[in-house]
């Protein structure tokens, strides 16, 4: 019986390793940069949306938040 402790944890292993690799999906990220706005400098707001992608000039935080 004792010798029975390593062959069981042999098969174990063996089947571990004889597992097919799951498959990688690629890789994607989300990237958001928010940027201060001194008053001098502030322009038009403006909100543009293309397919992935929202850019917002001088519009502030509630603002984007009430456009989500």
């Amino acid at each position: 019986m004792r010798c029975m402790k390593p062959i069981g944890w042999l098969f174990l292993t063996a089947v571990a390793w004889a597992q097919e690799p799951l498959p990688v999906a690629p890789l994607r990220f989300d990237v958001a940069s928010v940027k201060e706005v001194q008053p001098e400098n502030l322009g038009p707001s403006r909100i543009t949306a293309d397919p992935g992608r929202l850019r917002a000039q001088s519009v502030s935080i509630g603002t984007l938040i009430a456009y989500a």
